[in-house]
Order: structure tokens, then sequence, then C-alpha cells
């Protein structure tokens, strides 16, 4: 049974090991354990009240661990994509925490918390300068959401950073109460050229979120945890489509989109907590 905790504020995790304990957490998840496992996976199922219906697998005992369960995939008809080809689906299946107007010093988790776009994007000024007056998204997968994200447009990959950080949790709770959270933890920027302009899609890590994976490099790893490191695919011809599934989180956490200026208007009725499905419209390009 999972163990529920009255800690809303990281500073009350500021002593915790995240990353020791996220590393052991991990490799106990991607475990099989045979019964063990199985009574596991259906007592989180019951708790966070997961909903089967849609997976692949809809039985239990059909996972060899929680990573595999964690990760699980749907039937192809279960997230339809629009076929407009002016509208931009949502990543993944999740709640809205917040949109909005990229500004320079922007409120990506609350109102009462500011940082600078900057600091979110590792310190790149120039890259923080061509967001600047875009929109923004940002989503929160819980642990009983499907983990896997996807392309809200087609795009061709030009780089991949690795930021690191901590491993605070994600919750709305904990969030709106910490600081630049977002700018501190560990993440991964993800740059594509679309027919409408740059987008960024930050993958968020947290506390016991195993790991951060894409389809393109697998769990995204840096040789040296300290520095942040870039991957750059000028050169690799990778292009996902809409809807493609482009990574994966091992449990649940945060995807922040990032939209160039003058390229794309949001759906009016994308307010916090909304919750979306992944493939379900957010918002459609200005050009088209």
């Amino acid at each position: 049974m999972p163990i529920q905790s009255n800690w809303q504020n990281a500073s009350q995790y500021r002593f915790l090991p995240e990353h020791w304990l996220s590393r052991i957490l991990g490799k106990l998840a991607s475990g099989n354990y045979g019964v063990a496992t199985q009574c596991a996976i259906k007592k989180f199922s019951s708790y966070y009240k997961v909903d089967m219906t849609d997976a692949v697998r809809s039985e239990f005992n059909q996972y060899k661990s929680f990573n595999d369960f964690f990760t699980r995939t749907l039937k192809p008809e279960a997230r339809p994509i629009s076929k407009d080809p002016a509208t931009l689906s949502c990543p993944v299946d999740g709640k809205i925490f917040n949109v909005g107007k990229l500004e320079k010093d922007i409120h990506l988790e609350a109102k009462k918390t500011r940082f600078t776009l900057s600091a979110l994007l590792g310190g790149d000024t120039n890259l923080a300068e061509q967001f600047t007056g875009g929109n923004y998204a940002t989503l929160y997968l819980s642990p009983k959401d499907y983990h896997r994200i996807h392309m809200p447009l087609t795009g061709s990959l030009e780089k991949m950073i690795y930021i690191p950080g901590r491993l605070f949790p994600v919750k709305p709770k904990v969030v709106e109460k910490t600081p630049h959270l977002f700018a501190r933890n560990e993440r991964v920027i993800c740059l594509f050229e679309t027919k409408m302009g740059r987008m960024a899609i930050i993958l968020v890590g947290a506390m016991i979120v195993g790991s951060i994976k894409t389809t393109w490099h697998g769990i995204v790893k840096a040789d040296d945890l300290s520095q942040p490191t870039i991957w750059t695919y000028e050169n690799n011809e990778i292009t996902l489509r809409r809807g493609e599934e482009m990574g994966a989180f091992l449990l649940g956490s945060t995807v922040i989109l990032l939209f160039q200026p003058n390229t794309i208007t949001l759906n009016n009725n994308l307010s916090p907590d909304h919750p979306l499905k992944m493939g379900e419209v957010m918002a459609r390009m200005t050009d088209l």
C-alpha cells in the first residue's frame, strides 16, 4: 500500500538522498518478484484507482514488473488523434497545471512563484529569447495515469539537453509551495523543428520516478550528472509524427511544452486541473 504523507513542501525533503532513493526504488521496480510483484501492482492500482480498460494487457498478472506496468501500452483506438492538420494533440494523459504566455520572468508553477525562462532552459539565454512571447502548457501526470509521452505535432529532432538537478516531488501541492521547483529539478529538454517553428518538450524528473526515456535514446543518462549534457541530431534525420510516441516516465511526473510567438492558440478551456487524454486537441496553429 502506498505510504500517505503530509509533506507538502520540498524543504521537508531537502535532507533526503532523493537520487539514491530513486535509483534503489527504480531497480526494485524493474525486478520480477513473481506473486509479490502481482500483489503489489494490484494494491497500487486499487489505491490510485488505475483504469485498465484501455490497456492492451488489462490483467495485472500480465505484467512482469512495476516498470512494465507503469509503461503499459494502450489499445490503438483508445486515444484517437484528430485528422485536422492544424491542431495540436495533448501529449499525455494528465491534468493541466498551468498555461499562458511566456515572459522572461514566468510562473509555470504558481502565481506567487516566478523564475526566469532561461533558468528552466538550463541558463541558455539565447534559447529563452526564442520562446519569449510564445505560449506554454504544463501538464501533470499522476501515478494512475498512462505514462508514455507522444508528439503534439510532427517535428524533426534538433537537440536533447540533460539538465542535472534535484528530484523533488512534483505533486501540485508540493509544487505550489516550493519556489522554482521546475527550474531546480532534473529535466530533459527536447527541441524539435516543426512547420510552425521551434517547439520544446521538457520532461521533468521527480522523486521515485526511476528514469526518463526517449524513443531515440532510451534511458537518458549523462556521463557527468553534475553538468548539463547536450546531444545534437541535425544529421540524424529523426522525425516523429503527431501522436507518435517520443518518450516515457517510469511512474509519473510533469511535461512542459514551449512554443514560439505567433505560432499557436491554446484552447480556452485549458484551466488548472482540467483533465486531458493523450490525443485530445489542446491548441490550433495560427497560420493554418
